[in-house]
This record gives C-alpha cells, structure tokens and sequence, in this order.
C-alpha cells in the first residue's frame, strides 16, 4: 500500500513533465509558423510594388501580372497547411516568371525603386527561408516526443497529434 502512495504522485509528476515538454514544444513550433505567415505576408505585400514598377516598363506582358496578382491573392486566402504550400510553391512559380521578365527589361532593372524592392524581396525569402527551417526543426523535435517513451504515453492519452513540415519553394533573388 505504501508503494502505491508513493507511486501515484511520481506517475502524475512524470505525466505533468511529459504534458509541460509537448505543450511547449507546441507552443514553439505554432510560434514559428506564425512567423512563417508573417513573412509571407511580407513577400505578399511587396508583389504588388514590384509589379506596378514593372507595368511602366513592360505593358506588353499583361498575362504574367494578371496570373502573379491572381496566384498572390489565393495565397492570402487560402487555408490549411497543405493548401497554403501548394498556393506558395505556385506563387514562387509566378514571381520567377516575373522576375525573368523583368530581368529581360533594362530599363526596369536601372529603376531604383524596383530595385529596392526587388532587395526587400530577396531579404523577406531569405527570412521565410531561415523560419521554415527553424519551424521544421521544431516540429521535428516535437514529433519525436509524441513516439519517446512516457512522453508518447502522455501524447497519446492527451490526444496529441502530429505536426507536418512546411514545404515549399522560394524564389533565388540576385546576390
């Protein structure tokens, strides 16, 4: 009877441990994908700039803002994490298009204000770049206290669930 009294509060310490370790573990990789959608939203903000610079330079290429403008709007409006990679990897594939463009267009490349931007937009893919990693590494650790030993056992009785990666391709700008 003595070690049953003695076991009870040592179980319930260990199943708080284990809950304390997953929650936070959460909280970090909830935390940084918010700061993913942050930066997303950044690269968002900048498309339009980026494409009424290029309008005043390259009017004969209509069809490439249409679809980046379209592409940008959906990733704004999408929802869930596999929708939102799929939205971002098309965006990425629309802002390429559009910067081979502009990369053909001399004049556009001398506009400074289109250079500047285009300076923000390489500095916010290489932040979304460096968050995703750092969430990806965070839902990896996650993850693996969901399948460790009493950890998983609190997981499992708490009905803790997997996270997925966040996947998606970025644009390479200059330098």
């Amino acid at each position: 009877m003595i070690y049953l009294t003695l076991l009870i509060p040592v179980v319930v310490a260990i199943g708080l441990i284990g809950f304390t370790r997953l929650t936070g573990a959460r909280n970090l990789a909830d935390e940084l994908l918010a700061e993913v959608n942050t930066h997303l939203g950044d690269r968002h903000d900048l498309i339009p700039a980026l494409v009424e610079r290029a309008r005043e330079y390259a009017e004969e290429e209509p069809a490439v803002f249409h679809a980046l403008g379209q592409v940008r709007t959906h990733c704004m409006n999408v929802g869930g994490m596999q929708g939102k990679m799929e939205a971002e990897t098309a965006c990425t594939g629309h802002l390429k298009q559009f910067l081979s463009l502009a990369g053909c267009v001399p004049p556009l490349m001398q506009d400074r204000h289109f250079v500047e931007n285009l300076e923000r937009l390489r500095k916010t893919e290489k932040q979304i770049a460096q968050t995703i990693g750092e969430y990806n590494a965070a839902v990896r650790k996650y993850n693996a206290l969901l399948e460790t030993g009493m950890t998983g056992m609190v997981a499992g009785l708490l009905s803790f669930r997997r996270e997925s990666p966040f996947e998606v391709k970025l644009v390479t700008v200059g330098n």
